[in-house]
């Protein structure tokens, strides 16, 4: 949760800030919150400021208001030197709260802020935890964060493939999980595909792509899905819900129960079903997306390399049909995954694996400036490098091309975050430590501390992006909070 570090120093600000030219102001009366009123000046042209403002006020309300009268300021400051930078300034004297940010996005972060260390309102990755009595406002410090945060991109890397993770989420689980990132101050989130398997990356032929993304010809589907009460792999037992104990199947819809892109098909008989599957799931990503951007929170879908692609296809022609699926769905970032057989395979730089893999990610760079891709590319999986040698893609690959190098951490998280992300010097460069993992999702899996250490041993080797390998989220909440 301390992804903002103390200040390198201490910057006076004025109340208002440097503001932008066009700029709205609305002072509004909260009688009906306080004993007396506490009037709102918000300053600011974006609708981020406005969205501030709304959400400070729910909070007030959440927790009973001021107990005196006061006023807060919430404005855009451009004094502040980090996009990200916020503050939160108490006067008890002048009975007045500034709460600032260099841009809407920090403008944002510093309400949550407000509302957290203010309001004592707790954030974590499920819910809010509100205060059964009041504080005084009066007595808060307030904050400082003008210097922005210890990581450049903090978030989270949800994992599907088990029935406890995204598979099954719907469209209103994925905007409840994105508005509480926004409230910890998260600002990515990032999804793995299993190699021709699941639905958000396609693999085929460009030729195969209209310009909607859509497929266009049913032929180069092939069989996809998330996993669902009809699967029989890791641990699962195929079983209609209708035969649950107890009762308990009157829990579901459907006795096929999955994603929501899967409830009119368990899973898809032939490659018209597939084809339509796929086409639902860019849909429903082009909404995880928009809701994603909304709360300035970036995504990345990728798949893995070396690339599994239709019999006879290049991988050139491949990407190109990736790339062009995706180009309308709003992605950020298009990352590629070293796979598991990496780690425990112990593979090495001169293997076949690695060198083919290499071969990939160049070709890639061909493909997204042939099909105009608007998102950048980088790298992710379960080894930042080859065993031998994790640097050696910050040598192999060109950084201008693919900016951004990352992976999970080693061990299912039980080893520490490697130091050579120390010697990786070309690239922007993400860790994820593991929230909780795949073995131990039977019971609850408490790591705090291991969390913390690895936060450290992260800003400590100068890395740019921390964010959190998880499947499910009450259980991680202890671990992914305010």
């Amino acid at each position: 949760a301390n992804v903002f570090p103390p200040p390198k120093k201490t910057l006076k600000t004025p109340h208002k800030g440097t503001t932008h030219m066009a700029v709205w102001r609305v002072t509004a009366t909260l009688a009906c919150l306080l004993t007396r009123s506490l009037a709102f000046e918000v300053v600011g042209a974006d609708h981020q400021v406005g969205f501030t403002k709304a959400e400070v006020e729910k909070y007030l309300r959440a927790v009973g208001g001021f107990e005196t009268t006061g006023r807060i300021v919430i404005t855009i400051d451009e004094t502040v030197p980090h996009r990200e930078g916020h503050y939160v300034e108490v006067n008890r004297e002048k009975g007045e709260v500034v709460i600032g940010g260099k841009t809407a996005q920090g403008v944002m972060y510093g309400g949550y802020t407000f509302v957290n260390k203010c309001l004592g309102v707790v954030f974590t990755i499920t819910r809010d935890i509100v205060p059964k009595e009041k504080k005084d406002v009066w007595r808060c410090v307030g904050a400082d964060h003008r210097e922005g945060p210890a990581f450049k991109k903090r978030g989270l890397q949800p994992f599907h493939d088990f029935t406890s993770g995204p598979d099954w989420w719907d469209l209103s689980d994925y905007r409840a999980i994105l508005s509480q990132m926004a409230k910890l101050k998260m600002n990515f989130i990032g999804f793995h595909n299993y190699p021709m398997a699941e639905p958000f990356v396609w693999v085929g032929s460009p030729s195969a792509v209209g310009p909607d993304g859509k497929l266009t010809n049913t032929s180069a589907a092939y069989e996809t899905r998330w996993r669902s009460t009809q699967d029989n792999q890791w641990g699962m037992v195929q079983r209609p819900t209708h035969s649950y104990s107890n009762g308990a199947g009157a829990l579901f819809p459907r006795d096929c129960y999955g994603s929501p892109i899967q409830s009119q098909m368990c899973m898809p008989t032939n490659t018209t079903e597939s084809a339509t599957l796929f086409d639902s799931a860019l849909d429903f990503l082009k909404e995880i997306v928009k809701a994603a951007h909304a709360l300035s929170i970036e995504v990345a879908v990728g798949t893995e390399v070396p690339l599994t692609k239709p019999s006879g296809m290049t991988s050139l022609e491949a990407f190109e049909g990736i790339f062009k699926r995706l180009n309308t769905s709003g992605i950020d970032y298009y990352w590629h995954w070293t796979p598991e057989s990496w780690e425990w395979g112990q593979n090495g730089v001169n293997s076949s694996l690695t060198q083919t893999a290499v071969q990939d990610l160049q070709v890639s760079v061909t493909a997204k400036n042939n099909v105009q891709a608007p998102f950048q590319l980088g790298t992710c999986g379960w080894m930042i490098g080859p065993w031998d040698d994790p640097t050696y893609f910050d040598t192999a690959l060109p950084a201008a091309d693919i900016p951004v190098l990352s992976a999970i951490d080693k061990h299912l998280g039980w080893d520490d975050t490697q130091p050579a992300y120390m010697n990786i010097t070309h690239h922007e460069k993400w860790v994820i430590p593991w929230m909780e993992d795949d073995p131990g999702l039977i019971g609850t899996e408490l790591w705090v501390n291991r969390t913390l250490r690895h936060a450290n041993l992260s800003r400590e080797y100068g890395i740019d992006g921390f964010m959190g390998i998880h499947w499910r989220t009450v259980t991680t909440q202890l671990t992914i909070k305010e």
